[in-house]
């Protein structure tokens, strides 16, 4: 799982504002949460494309059936997350071999297309903006 911290210029003043007019941020932060995950694994899903079966000479599936489920956000205390990318530890080794791809290895080169669809700078620009407007629109600005 990726761990990310996302902020963005104004998040305080708009979770108060949103605390204001709907009494919580966690319906906003859901959403918002929700519409990053399925972007990420929609990025992940069409990277690792290449390496399900019969993709490459040496694929297997694996690592493509190593992708996290999309599911909702996780609530501890006052911190929600969702979880993104692999499944590190997935029946098979697929999720240990995108650690592997996604990084590089003394005799491979790291797949910047995998790397780039859950870490890259336009993602994490991108993840930003989609949480910034969920909050705007509840917010009501």
């Amino acid at each position: 799982m990726a761990k990310m911290r996302l902020t963005f210029d104004g998040l305080a003043s708009l979770a108060r504002r949103i605390d204001e007019i709907e009494g919580s941020v966690q319906p906003a932060a859901d959403e918002a949460l929700t519409k990053v995950q399925h972007y990420i694994q929609d990025n992940t899903r069409h990277a690792a494309a290449k390496y399900s079966k019969g993709g490459t000479k040496y694929s297997t599936g694996r690592m493509k059936a190593a992708i996290k489920p999309d599911s909702g956000p996780e609530w501890a205390g006052t911190v929600a997350s969702v979880h993104v990318g692999f499944e590190i530890y997935a029946a098979g080794g697929g999720g240990m071999h995108s650690i592997w791809r996604m990084y590089g290895t003394p005799r491979a080169a790291k797949d910047a297309n995998l790397y780039n669809a859950i870490r890259g700078a336009r993602t994490q620009k991108q993840v930003r903006e989609i949480m910034q407007k969920v909050f705007q629109e509840h917010a009501r600005l």
